[in-house]
């Protein structure tokens, strides 16, 4: 499938940041988590936002790296 704006959803804003919650019931983690998947709401974005996405396996969190080009990253442990 592919990204779904009216999925995408704003739950906290704090300072500079912005923690969103995006779900999807058809596409796994990997298509979530892939480059590009987000280009549609790349205009919403800051740098430092994080996402918590949960696709049809499972969940991830995208770090907000980037905007032009819209880069994404999981968090480093």
């Amino acid at each position: 499938m592919s990204f779904e704006l009216q999925s995408l959803r704003k739950f906290q804003k704090s300072g500079m940041v912005t923690w969103w919650n995006y779900t999807s019931v058809n596409d796994t983690v990997n298509t979530i988590s892939g480059r590009g998947y987000f280009e549609l709401a790349q205009d919403r974005f800051t740098v430092g936002d994080w996402i918590y996405c949960t696709g049809s396996n499972g969940g991830c969190i995208l770090h907000v790296d980037e905007i032009t080009p819209l880069e994404m990253s999981h968090p480093k442990t």
